[in-house]
């Protein structure tokens, strides 16, 4: 951590409306402004605004997550109040929806010898395109070399320890 040893400070990033009242647009606008007004100032280091964004991020992540469980009776009680299937809160759409049934398809034991099956073969086939070379077995049927769908890319990975 020493090369960031001077690593400036970033004022507090004030929203200048009431985010209540804007709309998702604005409020999209109100943020690229912000950062846009914060990436202009000479006196923090752009990896060390990232980090604080990531951080505020993670923070923003985790209040939702407790709060959520802990209002949703209280939602669902105010929502139950109206006859409309959604309700608009200041701009933020609430619905109650049902989730659906998942079906457990590995108790059957035909599907899961397919799924087995496929993922084998996935195996084999990126096996041989890693190799390079069309492989033909003893019955003579040729196993061509499959080509790539999404290409490999580079991408910044960040993580708060």
């Amino acid at each position: 951590m020493e090369r960031h040893k001077n690593i400036g400070t970033m004022k507090p990033v004030q929203v200048t409306k009431d985010i209540l009242k804007l709309s998702k647009e604005d409020l999209t606008k109100e943020a690229v402004r912000n950062a846009t007004e914060v990436m202009a100032a000479d006196n923090i280091q752009p990896v060390v605004l990232m980090a604080q964004a990531k951080k505020a991020a993670l923070y923003l992540k985790h209040f939702i997550d407790e709060l959520e469980p802990q209002t949703r009776e209280d939602v669902y009680q105010e929502l139950a109040g109206t006859t409309q299937i959604e309700s608009d809160i200041y701009g933020v759409v609430f619905s109650v929806s049902q989730t659906g049934d998942r079906y457990d398809y590995d108790k059957d034991p035909k599907y899961l010898k397919m799924k087995q099956d496929l993922a084998e073969r996935a195996r084999f086939l990126k096996s041989i395109a890693i190799s390079k070379n069309t492989i033909a077995d003893a019955d003579g049927e040729v196993y061509p070399i499959i080509g790539i769908k999404t290409p490999s890319a580079e991408v910044l990975k960040t993580r708060i320890k």
